[in-house]
Order: structure tokens, then sequence, then C-alpha cells
């Protein structure tokens, strides 16, 4: 009893979700290897100032936190939204330091993981939230707040969470 009041038995059912998502491991990686990249780039034609060394080293050491932590996903996750700060501050002062061509070059490669990304995510979204079997990513449907009662047809939600007053 006492350790339910501490929320530990809720806990539990977080730590039991042991699984490493390869796609969020994949794109980590790929974006390590595109900051990488700018790093290098940046340090060999002299462009490379202690700002961005610093935030190089902080995103490195985010990188291994994170690493650390892919035993389990969810914390794993809500680790790497810290790594989304340093990522756009050293991609934005990165590909503005390039030349054209290299610019080219590095928005092209995100624009392919990005896009790869948002298909991940919207399957992802669908496969966790319960969508009926027939539903897709090409046929994900929209649902206003004007056609809320549409969601329940096109997921599958228990009877305890409806008509919750």
């Amino acid at each position: 009893m006492l350790v339910q009041s501490f929320g530990i038995s809720s806990l539990n059912f977080y730590l039991e979700q042991t699984s490493i998502s390869l796609t969020a491991s994949a794109e980590r990686l790929a974006l390590l290897g595109i900051v990488t990249w700018l790093y290098i780039k940046l340090e060999k034609c002299g462009k490379c100032n202690d700002t961005f060394r610093l935030a190089y080293s902080g995103y490195l050491l985010s990188m291994m936190i994170y690493g650390g932590l892919l035993w389990n996903s969810l914390v794993a996750s809500r680790t790497a939204a810290v790594l989304r700060f340093l990522e756009i501050y050293l991609l934005a002062y990165g590909v503005r330091q390039m030349n054209r061509g290299s610019r080219y070059l590095a928005v092209i490669a995100l624009l392919t993981l990005q896009t790869f990304m948002f298909f991940k995510n919207v399957t992802t979204a669908i496969q966790q939230g319960n969508y009926a079997v027939e539903i897709r990513m090409l046929n994900y449907p929209y649902v206003s707040v004007f056609t809320q009662e549409e969601i329940f047809g096109l997921r599958e939600i228990p009877n305890k969470y409806i008509n919750i007053s």
C-alpha cells in the first residue's frame, strides 16, 4: 500500500517498457554525423568560434547521456528533447557559415532526414493511437474539435475513457 502511494507501481509500467527504437537511434546518429561533418568542415575553414566549440562539446556530452539512457525509450526520448536545442543552434550556425555548394548539400540531407522522420512519426502515432486497421499513412484522418465524435469510429478507445464527466 505504501509503495502504491508513492506511485512506484505506476513507475514500474514505464520501466517495463524497455524497447529501443531503432529509427530514433538512427535519426540521432544521422544528425550526429551531419553536425560532426559541419564541425570538421568549419574547423578546416577557420570559421569555428569558441561558442560553436562549446555547443559541440555539450552536444557530444548530451549524446553520451542519451546513449546511456537508451535502455528505456521513454526516458531517452525525453532527454533527446534537450539535444534538439543544441542541434538547432549547431545546424543553423554551421549551415550559415558554409559556402553555397556545401550549404545546399547540408540542406538536402536535413530535408531528406526530416521527411523520413515525418512519415515515421505519423506511422508511429497511428500504431500507438489504437487506430482501426484500415487507417494508414496515406488515409490518416483529420479530426478537429468540431468533429471529435468521429474519433470513436476511428480509434479503439476502452470504455473506461469514454463519457468521463
